[in-house]
């Protein structure tokens, strides 16, 4: 089959991955080449990416096309007119580590899920690498420079499959599982889809940790750790001190009641919040992107389990350290 992708927006790259390997099917010039789509368990996913300078890309219709010699082309497991993506997005300020760890989120999900993970920096030229863990196994490595993209990773919820089959591919993998947009009108006939159960049993739990990497000391911020907090407190103090020295040496009450009035702190409501600062762009900082498709339930959490582990280690040999005192003195 040959596969084409068309829209309102230049610079597209479709990606085209056999779910059965997690392998991407070889491209010439950002396109997909001929390729002999044999039967697998799982399917295909098709992921077509565009760029632009301009900001958001605008929405709108593409067109999908399957050019091959027979009438038995591939077809979608669902109905992907209707369907959409949803982002979970976080930026933060790097901060630099002597492991030199980017960030270390972990991604928990209510079921069976496929999602795109896309990882970028501030600094353009940074060499960095994006892990994904289930536990201690690692699913996924990948290394690249400023943008990382792992185009489909299928994030599965804590339950057993010996007990219990695998979801229909309905929701979490797709044979031509493209992410958005509308159906091809030429074709609308969809594959029967049969659920059988697993010969292999699953794991019961699962904990799939996304973790970035700096390589080759290519991202060295001069700053120190502490700054952010530095400049925080410095104009508070500069405010601080113009204060002081423009109280008046005499007591005044009526001055003293408008300045209790026009004080935007004492005037403000009780239920009513400050107003968060803006983010700083122009300071280093990394984004993390899990785009998955609309109504999937995907949440991402810092992982502070090595801190949890190192705290609970100091917390038992303080208590060691009692039970031997309290031996000494009887």
């Amino acid at each position: 089959l040959a596969v084409s992708v068309t829209a309102g927006v230049s610079g597209l790259l479709l990606r085209i991955i056999d779910n059965d390997t997690g392998k991407e099917i070889p491209t010439i010039c950002n396109r997909p080449k001929p390729y002999l789509f044999t039967p697998n368990k799982a399917g295909y996913t098709f992921l077509c990416e565009g760029k632009t300078t301009e900001g958001p890309l605008p929405g709108g219709k593409y067109r999908l096309r399957l050019i091959g010699d027979s009438s038995d082309l591939l077809a979608p497991v669902r109905d992907i007119a209707s369907s959409g993506v949803e982002s979970n997005e976080i930026k933060e300020y790097y901060t630099p580590e002597r492991h030199n760890i980017i960030f270390r989120y972990s991604v928990t999900v209510s079921a069976d899920t496929s999602a795109t993970v896309q990882v970028s920096t501030s600094k353009s030229d940074v060499n960095f690498r994006v892990e994904i863990f289930d536990g201690e196994d690692l699913l996924f490595k990948k290394e690249g420079i400023g943008h990382i993209v792992v185009p489909c990773v299928t994030f599965y919820s804590d339950e057993d499959s010996a007990t219990k089959g695998r979801r229909t591919p309905q929701k979490t993998r797709r044979s031509i599982g493209a992410k958005s947009g509308t159906k091809s009108p030429g074709r609308t006939k969809t594959s029967p889809l049969v659920q059988e159960p697993d010969s292999t049993p699953r794991k019961k739990h699962h904990r799939y940790i996304v973790q970035a990497t700096v390589l080759r000391n290519t991202w060295n911020n001069n700053e120190s750790p502490w700054q952010s907090i530095l400049d925080q407190i410095a104009p508070k103090e500069a405010d601080a001190g113009s204060i002081t020295e423009e109280k008046p040496s005499t007591p005044n009450r009526r001055r003293g009641a408008k300045e209790e009035k026009s004080d935007p702190k004492k005037a403000a409501k009780p239920g009513q919040k400050a107003p968060s600062p803006a983010f700083d762009e122009s300071k280093p900082y990394w984004t993390l992107r899990v785009c998955a498709d609309a109504g999937e339930d995907v949440t991402l959490r810092r992982d502070t389990q090595r801190e949890d582990e190192i705290k609970s280690i100091k917390l038992r040999g303080r208590n060691c350290n009692l039970v031997e005192l309290l031996r000494l003195k009887r």
